[in-house]
């Protein structure tokens, strides 16, 4: 088998495998809790980014 005959052959193989993987959709993320302390989390990053108080 020549060298590009093979890389064709695995590129396709790469490609099929990578199509039969379910992909994740955006409306499948759910949230979590980051516990007590992420509570000001948000604001305390926009203090320090903006310097809002």
């Amino acid at each position: 088998m020549k060298l590009g005959e093979a890389l064709t052959q695995a590129m396709e193989m790469w490609l099929k495998q990578k199509s039969l993987k379910p992909k994740a959709k955006l409306l499948d993320i759910r949230p979590f809790n980051w516990g007590e302390k992420s509570k000001r989390l948000s604001s305390e990053i926009d203090q320090l980014i903006y310097g809002e108080s």
